[in-house]
């Protein structure tokens, strides 16, 4: 059953699950909005505009009581459901801002300028920019932070070739070692152009992440060796 009818070139949706709605971009034709539509009553709820640009990411935070936005405008919105108001602005990439996750009272972002940030949402400030770069030419396009917190893992795009996966250090690591890039690995060839379109890690389990390319392969991988002594981190495709 189709409840919604989006563009094709819709990139984002997030799911306000206490309050049964949908929230998704609207690209094309200079709307920049985000609409909101309640599953329970089947109708649209209205918009959120603010955006100067297409959106291309969503994630919801405060228990489902914030909604964050990214775009190729370059900036992070944050907006209170509760009253469909603007709160606030994360300023800072220099290029769009392709995927969001929350994480405790961190959010994190990755985008074109091939950066990942790390921002209080408390102060909206950003408080790590990640470094091991993914590499030339190439730049991040999907993160996931593990269920204990430990780990953030992204997934690049590269149009000609080159992309990888790598694993981070996240906040619940603590000290100098957050945002520590701990180890790279790859799904496609290394000249093979597309991307890592997705990541994820296991509903309950920090030892197994999930990733998906466009060459319509997704892969499962363990986090086997101790990171903290940058061992050979992972094991491989499991099939």
């Amino acid at each position: 059953e189709t409840l919604i009818k989006v563009s094709r070139s819709t990139r984002a949706c997030a799911l306000a699950k206490g309050a049964g709605r949908v929230y998704y971009g609207a690209p094309g034709k200079g709307d920049f909005q985000i609409k909101c539509y309640d599953l329970s009553e089947g109708r649209s709820l209205g918009s959120l505009a603010g955006h100067q640009s297409d959106v291309l990411s969503l994630a919801m935070g405060e228990g489902d009581r914030v909604l964050y936005s990214g775009s190729y405008d370059k900036v992070i919105l944050e907006w209170d459901l509760e009253t469909s108001e603007l709160r606030g602005t994360l300023a800072g990439h220099t290029a769009g801002v392709h995927d969001l996750c929350v994480s405790g009272k961190f959010l994190y972002s990755c985008s074109s300028d091939n950066s990942i940030r790390a921002w209080d949402t408390s102060t909206r400030r950003c408080v790590k920019t990640f470094f091991g770069q993914h590499a030339p030419g190439t730049w991040p396009t999907s993160i996931a932070v593990s269920p204990d917190q430990r780990y953030l893992v992204s997934g690049s795009k590269g149009p000609f070739g080159a992309t990888s996966i790598k694993l981070w250090s996240a906040h619940a690591h603590g000290g100098p070692q957050f945002g520590t890039c701990l180890c790279t690995f790859s799904q496609l060839d290394e000249a093979q152009p597309g991307s890592v379109s997705r990541v994820a890690f296991g509903t309950e389990d920090s030892t197994r992440v999930y990733t998906g390319a466009t060459d319509g392969t997704i892969a499962a991988w363990a986090i086997t060796e101790s990171l903290e002594r940058k061992k050979h981190a992972l094991s491989g495709f499991l099939r």
